[in-house]
């Protein structure tokens, strides 16, 4: 009892020098937006959003990974510390191949060391949506391939809403591309048309997008248009089937068999001859009825040939 009298002043001078301890608050960390609509978007392109995470709070929160749920997503991002009032930016693209007619869901988990804390941000939208009002007049993917001597293209935005409508761009292609447009208002059953100017390679295999929101008296909606340059990618599967799986081939059983019968061994062949030969002599008994006294004499096996 004596020892602990004597460590007290000690303890207590070790919590005067350690000062108080800031618990690590999840309102600290703000995320804008938390979920990314897309809204109508074309097939078989990536297409791509951007978050803002913010530290509002007064410690420094590491921010160390952002994963996707899934693989059709992928993250841009450094690993890095934010300090109080810091923001950095995460992106995150979606493959849209195989999804025409149907919407989709995808989500992305932003984690810190700051008490294990995780955010969830999100990315929606309907592939090749057949009740979107805001289209374009082709199939919503601008594409520089190789050997094509235009770095300039044209895609026109069509207005089927039946109300005037005004484009506002909800997110910036990348640095690469320029997109011009002559106003952003666009009459009801009219078409606006975009020029989009490639600022790169045409060999250089990039892809970005560009998403607009449509404002009007008939509501709020969105569309995005995929750009890309280089080597064009696989064509998509047709709505509602299957996906390819890499490698695989047509099944054809009865060739399967034939190949698997002329490569049977002879010892195998013999085996198979014997109990057909076997099935054959069952079918071939006569077998007596009640009464009719005791069976025949075994008949003699027949050879194999």
């Amino acid at each position: 009892m004596s020892f602990i009298r004597r460590s007290s002043p000690l303890v207590f001078l070790a919590v005067v020098i350690a000062g108080p301890v800031h618990a690590f608050s999840p309102q600290n960390v703000v995320i804008t937006p938390t979920t990314f609509d897309f809204g109508w978007c074309p097939d078989n392109a990536k297409i791509s959003a951007e978050f803002v995470i913010k530290n509002t709070g007064a410690d420094l929160i590491p921010i160390t990974s952002v994963q996707p749920t899934c693989g059709c997503t992928a993250s841009q991002f450094t690993p890095g510390s934010l300090a109080t009032n810091e923001e950095t930016k995460v992106g995150l693209t979606f493959n849209t191949r195989g999804y025409a007619g149907t919407g989709f869901t995808k989500t992305a988990k932003v984690k810190t060391d700051a008490g294990g804390a995780e955010y969830d941000v999100q990315l929606k939208g309907v592939v090749v949506d057949p009740q979107a009002k805001i289209v374009p007049d082709q199939d919503g993917v601008v594409e520089f391939i190789p050997g094509d001597h235009e770095k300039k293209k044209t895609i026109n935005v069509q207005n089927k809403s039946g109300k005037d409508i005004t484009l506002e761009i909800i997110h910036q292609p990348a640095s690469w591309v320029t997109l011009k447009m002559a106003t952003n208002s666009v009459r009801a059953g009219a078409s606006l048309p975009l020029e989009i100017a490639l600022g790169s390679s045409v060999d250089e295999t990039k892809d970005t997008s560009v998403t607009f929101e449509a404002k009007g008296e008939a509501g709020t909606s969105r569309l995005t248009i995929a750009i890309r340059s280089g080597t064009p990618p696989p064509t998509a599967p047709a709505a509602g089937g299957a996906r390819p799986i890499p490698g695989a081939s047509a099944f054809q059983p009865r060739r399967k068999i034939k190949s698997a019968r002329r490569s049977f061994s002879p010892f195998l062949l013999s085996r198979w001859r014997c109990r057909r030969e076997f099935y054959a002599n069952l079918r071939r008994m006569e077998l007596p009825g009640p009464g009719a006294g005791p069976l025949p004499p075994r008949r003699p096996k027949t050879p194999i040939k």
